[in-house]
């Protein structure tokens, strides 16, 4: 997956139930893998991330939700499904981040080191996709201000 923050404002953080992400690329630049249950992005910022389906076949939620930003009504949604399955409505989000946990952030950043570039393969190929296996979600936030009290709403 290409997940990319294209807010301006807002700290996101995304996560699938019951799935872990394999962090490989940030920003155009290869990382030693990681694996993480949970991936915060800044403004901007883009990743390129693996999703193993190796869950019981289902459907399971996707949630983002807004960091460093006590905002916690506000979040987005979708579902990850699997094929052949029936449409039922998962019941039970992922688990969130809570909103001002800063050390959260700064330590999945630590653990991001660039890969060696003598490990790549000697002649590297481009991974075959078929536009059929090709999805693509956006995800936008926003914020206004309420005029009658002054309030600012965030949405994502």
């Amino acid at each position: 997956l290409r997940i990319v923050n294209a807010g301006s404002l807002v700290i996101m953080n995304i996560a699938f139930k019951n799935h872990n992400l394999t962090v490989i690329e940030a920003d155009g630049t290869m990382i030693d893998p990681i694996v993480v249950t949970s991936l915060d992005l800044t403004p901007g910022q883009r990743y390129s991330v693996l999703l193993e389906a190796n869950q019981v076949p289902a459907a399971y939620w996707m949630k983002v939700t807004v960091r460093y930003r006590n905002y916690p009504s506000i979040f987005g949604l979708a579902i990850l499904q699997y094929t052949e399955v029936d449409s039922t409505i998962p019941t039970i989000f992922p688990d969130s981040v809570v909103w001002n946990d800063t050390s959260f952030g700064i330590s999945q950043e630590g653990m991001m080191k660039t890969k060696d570039p003598s490990s790549y393969p000697e002649e590297a190929t481009a991974l075959s996709v078929s536009s059929s296996s090709i999805r693509r979600l956006f995800l936008v936030t926003t914020q206004a201000k309420v005029f009658s009290t002054g309030a600012l709403v965030w949405a994502v």
